[in-house]
């Protein structure tokens, strides 16, 4: 499968998503990932986008994530383990936002190691059939809702420079990604609504609508993005 890289502002081409019967997917990642489970619009998007598919969702997200940073209790199994035990034929990742803030002096660093990364996961037939398909996923736009909070103008540079470079090491390695930072930086600046509670962290309506550009982004039907 080719690479694409997502705007739905510049009606790029969808990634192509068509998963199989009794398909089983996994999202790993950040704080991003792990809240799926909380506010999850994007799955109920899946599963009525393909009511006859009998797909199988498992959420391995953990809060503070990086590509190079997991940390995890006593015995609770690497993430090859993991993925051995849920065999996904796709696999969704979302990195980016805790790394950006090292800044251009972490860029180098964070490329190798998304590489390193994504080859590891995308290369083992976790299924024991075939490897999966890996959909790689920007950070989000870091939203400007004043208060105390800091600018998030450093940030967000940050943050345009490392999606940049996650799109550049998914092309390199053929693995669709989708550009998150650019449409969530759309739809904040179109919303009077504040749609984080601190600038990074979405509120359940910022999940709803950036899971509904997740699922344009996969070619999704009845997404009004």
């Amino acid at each position: 499968m080719g690479s694409f890289i997502v705007s739905c502002a510049s009606r790029s081409k969808p990634v192509a998503f068509d998963p199989p019967t009794n398909g089983r997917i996994v999202i790993v990642g950040n704080t991003f990932a792990e809240q799926l489970q909380n506010t999850n619009y994007f799955e109920t998007f899946l599963y009525r986008n393909f009511p006859d598919r009998k797909l199988v969702v498992r959420n391995l997200g953990w809060s503070g994530d990086e590509v190079d940073l997991q940390p995890r209790p006593l015995d609770f199994g690497s993430l090859e383990e993991n993925l051995g035990y849920h065999k996904p034929d796709y696999i969704f990742a979302f990195f980016g936002m805790n790394e950006a803030f090292q800044g251009a002096d972490g860029l180098p660093g964070f490329e190798q190691n998304l590489r390193s990364y994504l080859q590891k996961i995308s290369t083992e037939a976790h299924n024991g059939k075939s490897p999966p398909q890996v959909i790689l996923f920007s950070p989000i736009y870091h939203e400007e809702i004043g208060g105390l909070l800091p600018s998030p103008d450093a940030h967000n540079g940050q943050l345009k420079a490392y999606t940049r470079k996650m799109a550049e090491v998914a092309e390199q390695l053929n693995i669709p990604f989708v550009d998150l930072y650019s449409e969530s930086k759309r739809l904040m600046n179109r919303t009077d609504e504040p749609l984080t509670y601190n600038g990074i962290h979405l509120t359940e309506v910022g999940y709803r609508l950036v899971g509904e550009i997740m699922a344009a982004s996969l070619g999704f039907q009845g997404i009004g993005v």
